[in-house]
């Protein structure tokens, strides 16, 4: 009987702790700009932040590059890091990526190639 107690009161801390450190948040590139928020876009800024539900935002990057995307909660703050490859074209491209968030963050950094980069514009659609 002991044994069990112990075996619960372990896989209950471990449930715990792995429930906390979780982040539910996923960033993935679309194909296209969604049209309600296409005609709010500016052309001229490299990054724009849109949220358009209580979870769900768009990312708007412009790079020559192809550019991939990943998501890490560390210490209350989610990162969302960009990375561009390959060679850059002599044409800028507009990258949409989806950004869904239930996690418990407050706070959170957009990185490009491992720095901090500054947002130029953003707005909100309900």
């Amino acid at each position: 009987m002991r044994n069990v107690v112990i075996f619960i009161l372990l896989f209950s801390f471990i449930c715990i702790v792995t429930a906390c450190t979780t982040s539910d948040a996923t960033v993935k590139e679309i194909e296209r700009i969604p049209k309600k928020i296409e005609e709010f876009l500016q052309l001229d800024d490299t990054i724009q932040f849109v949220q358009t539900g209580k979870n769900k935002y768009y990312i708007i990057l412009a790079s020559e590059k192809e550019v991939e995307a990943s998501v890490e909660e560390k210490d209350g703050t989610l990162y969302i890091s960009f990375d561009g490859s390959g060679d850059a074209t002599d044409r800028e491209t507009k990258h949409v990526f989806e950004w869904n968030d239930s996690s418990r963050t407050d706070t959170f950094d957009i990185m490009m190639n491992g720095e901090s980069i500054t947002i130029d514009s953003s707005f909100m659609i309900l």
